[in-house]
């Protein structure tokens, strides 16, 4: 399965009907991220806080400014 990463590009994902087995949020993620996840809860997507650590490793080295799916 394809991962999406960044904020933008998530939440127009999920705006635009995708979907995802879950989304994985940065531990203590702030700023804008409260629509993302508002959109992932509506479309029923899994919400998991991670460590920075683990996202960076399944972002291989992308930016993904808190957000995986």
């Amino acid at each position: 399965m394809e991962k999406l990463t960044g904020r933008n590009p998530v939440t127009e994902a999920l705006r635009a009907g995708r979907a995802f087995d879950r989304l994985l949020v940065q531990k203590g993620a702030a700023g804008g991220i409260g629509r993302l996840l508002d959109e992932a809860r509506k479309n029923g997507v899994e919400i998991r806080f991670e460590e920075k650590r683990v996202l960076d490793r399944l972002a291989d080295g992308g930016g993904h400014q808190g957000v995986v799916a």
